[in-house]
């Protein structure tokens, strides 16, 4: 037997945990248990749900037996941990799938049961009406013989004749003939509608009716040493569940005297059909993909030899053994080419199975949700706030004359180092009003980045071509040339100094017989922006109400023999 400690760790593995003890004996009956999810880690697919019960267990052998695990439960990602106050020895733990009632099945009984009473009240009512529509029927049979008096026989000769009213008796008929027709009208509207009521319950018994649904059924086997509590976790992986990182990004511009700031809001959006409702749970949010490959992808060597064109087949094909043996014999010398003998001989290499590609995150990280969150096993988003950070952002105004004249503003920011930034849409406020939605990317703690927040209406840009000539230079050769110049005009009317960048492009020579040189007395600050051939980046502040003007073309040279074509190419 185990050493009995005061209160007993135990870890089991699913479909089974092998220990270092003699196998149980058969069961000698089965406790049934019940669990409740406490805490849920979401993964961007998929999710680890842990589940808690504490459990009477008696001195002996036994199976604790219970089915709160959904069917989309990962049967080889169960485990059990958890502890005892005495000793207990854990055998196999086996699962399968079983067919069970509604975890609702218990509130559904109540709700059927005021259902079945509503439907019996409603058909005593109904009776009563019926039986009142009886009466009134006979009544009005009686009305109806009354109408037959004066067409009866006289009395017997020598009897006297009774004094009838006929005038009276025909108005009494038909008062009571009308004040009973309304009577009967009013009973069966009464009648038609009490019948939808007890079709429209009927319905609701119905779709009450207890429910079957798939679950997991978990039996761990135990063996008592006496009686004790063992308080046990488990825990499983289930798919149906993901999260997705939301943003917000409020920039307030600043003034004169006060600097920008922008608060960067960090959400996240969890959807789970997983099978159970997580309800009252603590959550965390794991940047991790635990499906994903552990290990960088292989590569195989990469060769290089002489092209070998194939030979055509003779004809009529190859019919005889003769005609095969060039064949074979060119392949064994292919080969000898690839592999030499002086190389040594190359080792067969293993057979490798497809595996399917996923995509991968560089960054980890794990956020815990505050307090405890409900997601209801519905599919529907449910959003949650992590983080707030307030950031102290370098502002610019980026403009592309030669596509538009607009200034756009952009706010540079270094990300905090608390966690990384996962790619998402943000919504992006500029002094308190909405300008559209954007896209961050993976970002990792300290990173930079610079983030466009609409149209710079201060910010103004005029691009003016000054002039576009075509011609030939040269004496003996000559060539044809194209010449191009241009202006562009940047004002700023903020009350503050602004950085602003000016973008354009100059054409990438692709043939050494056609040459480019750029001209104009403002060179650019940057050639090859952003690792891009022939773009040119401008860089400089402005004051307010200040002017910056720059001047720029190039020139293009080529023989006059040919022919060129400007073309944008990635």
């Amino acid at each position: 037997m185990l050493p009995t400690p005061n209160r007993l760790s135990l870890r089991v593995i699913a479909p089974a945990l092998l220990l270092c003890l003699a196998p149980l004996p058969a069961f000698a009956d089965a406790i049934t248990a019940t669990s409740r999810i406490d805490a849920v880690t979401v993964y961007r697919s998929g999710a680890l749900v842990t589940r808690q019960l504490s459990q009477a267990v008696p001195a002996g052998t036994h199976a604790l037996v219970f089915t709160d695990l959904p069917a989309e439960a990962v049967a080889s990602s169960i485990r059990v941990d958890g502890s005892a106050d005495g000793g207990l020895r854990i055998g196999a733990v086996d699962t399968r799938r079983v067919s069970v009632l509604s975890g609702d099945a218990a509130a559904q009984d109540a709700e059927r049961q005021g259902l079945e009473d509503e439907l019996q009240r409603l058909d005593d009512a109904m009776d009563a009406l019926r039986a009142e529509l009886e009466t009134k029927e006979t009544q009005k049979k009686l009305i109806a013989n009354l109408t037959g008096l004066p067409q009866q026989p006289p009395p017997a000769a020598g009897s006297a004749a009774p004094g009838q009213n006929w005038s009276e008796l025909l108005e009494l008929i038909g008062s009571g003939m009308a004040s009973l027709q309304a009577d009967l009208l009013k009973t069966h509207i009464a009648m038609r509608e009490l019948g939808r009521e007890i079709e429209d319950t009927k319905k609701k018994i119905a779709e009450l009716a207890p429910k079957q649904e798939t679950r997991t059924e978990v039996r761990i086997a135990l063996e008592a040493d006496a009686d004790l509590t063992a308080d046990l976790t488990v825990s499983y992986q289930v798919q149906g569940a993901s999260w997705a990182p939301l943003y917000e990004a409020r920039l307030q511009s600043g003034t004169a005297d006060e600097a920008a700031k922008l608060t960067l809001t960090r959400r996240a959006s969890i959807r789970q059909h997983t099978g159970e409702s997580w309800r009252d749970v603590a959550v965390k949010l794991s940047t991790s993909r635990p499906t994903a490959r552990p290990h960088a992808p292989n590569l195989d060597p990469l060769m290089v030899d002489f092209y070998v064109p194939p030979q055509p087949a003779p004809a009529g094909g190859v019919s005889s053994l003769r005609s095969a043996r060039p064949m074979a014999e060119e392949a064994d010398v292919a080969r000898k080419r690839v592999a030499p003998a002086s190389r040594g001989a190359v080792a067969a290499a293993p057979a490798r199975q497809i595996q399917a590609v996923l995509e991968q995150s560089a960054f980890e990280a794990t956020y815990t949700v505050p307090g405890r969150t409900t997601i209801e096993n519905a599919g529907e988003m449910k959003r949650v706030t992590l983080t707030a950070e307030t950031i102290e952002p370098k502002l610019t105004v980026r403009t592309v004359p030669r596509r538009e004249t607009n200034a756009y503003l952009y706010a540079g920011l270094t990300m905090p180092k608390d966690a990384p930034y996962l790619a998402g849409a943000v919504s992006l406020f500029r002094d308190n009003t909405y300008v559209g939605m954007g896209k961050l990317p993976d970002l990792a703690p300290g990173a930079k980045h610079e983030m466009g927040f609409g149209r710079d209406a201060a910010v103004t840009v005029k691009y003016d071509v000054i002039g576009e000539k075509r011609g030939e230079s040269g004496i003996i050769s000559s060539s044809t040339t194209d010449d191009r110049n241009y202006r562009v005009t940047v004002t700023n009317q903020h009350p503050r100094a602004i950085d602003v960048l000016v973008i354009d492009q100059m054409p990438v020579s692709l043939n050494e017989d056609i040459t480019v040189d750029l001209k104009g007395p403002n060179a650019p600050d940057e050639r090859n922006f952003e690792a891009k051939r022939g773009l040119l980046a401008w860089r400089f502040s402005l004051k307010p109400e200040a002017e910056r003007k720059l001047a720029y073309g190039f020139h293009v040279a080529w023989p006059a023999d040919k022919k060129v074509i400007y073309s944008h190419r990635r």
